[in-house]
């Protein structure tokens, strides 16, 4: 905010109709410069040179919408400033990086601007139906319960957009896996599958491979004394 020097400006977001208290921008309790508190709608006090920064907060009750914030000179309300917001939905992404056969490490990433917090959890061929602990798989995920799921910080300094990371070491989680089609599923909250569709989620298939060795030899048979020819194919080890 600019204006004059070292005055009070009456400072607030305006209303909405059919919006309750908790579903509109805060501003940030106990900053530089501010006086008669109230969440939606308080006084600044200019600096020395004439400014002031005001940090307004939003969570996942906040509307999702354009919501208009106005200065104005309380001695004087025709002398104002209006700027517009958009709050939009928080989102959740996946994707993988890596080589999808058992005993390998495959990386997990993506963005989260829903939570501080993303879960993780795993579907597939014999495992539990509402999904399993991603870093150890005999572990049934709980509904609410975050010790159940493997939890990564959300990097909010991350450039762009916040974003997560999880280095998954397919063998070291527990229990063996066997091949086949498996789902990851990365939510903003603790939920299991059949209760993931509440919250922002995203999921993605991964087709996890034995690794296997092959060998052949250039003939069945061969005369003493001559050479035989071995070749072979390695697939999904280091």
């Amino acid at each position: 905010i600019t204006g004059e020097l070292s005055k009070d400006y009456h400072l607030f977001v305006k209303e909405v109709d059919g919006l309750g208290p908790g579903e509109y921008p805060t501003v940030t309790p106990g900053l530089a410069g501010i006086s008669n508190y109230s969440s939606t709608d308080v006084t600044i006090t200019t600096n020395a040179g004439g400014i002031r920064s005001v940090q307004f907060n939003t969570n996942r009750s906040t509307d999702a919408r354009t919501f208009t914030i106005r200065v104005e000179d309380p001695a004087d309300p025709t002398t104002y400033d209006d700027v517009k917001v958009k709050v939009e939905e928080g989102t959740v992404t996946i994707t993988t990086y890596g080589i999808p056969y058992l005993g390998e490490e495959i990386t997990l990433s993506g963005t989260n601007t829903d939570s501080d917090t993303t879960y993780l959890f795993l579907t597939g061929p014999g495992l539990a139906t509402d999904g399993v602990k991603l870093s150890d798989v005999a572990v049934a995920v709980e509904d609410g319960n975050p010790s159940t799921f493997t939890s990564v910080v959300v990097d909010v300094g991350y450039p762009e957009t916040p974003h997560w990371s999880y280095r998954w070491n397919t063998s070291d989680i527990g229990q063996i896996l066997n091949s086949g089609n498996y789902t990851v599923y990365a939510a903003a909250e603790p939920r299991s599958r059949d209760n993931v569709s509440d919250v922002k989620y995203a999921a993605t298939d991964i087709q996890l491979k034995l690794p296997s060795v092959t060998v052949a030899t250039s003939s069945t048979t061969v005369a003493r004394g001559d050479d035989l020819m071995i070749s072979g194919d390695v697939t999904g080890y280091p």
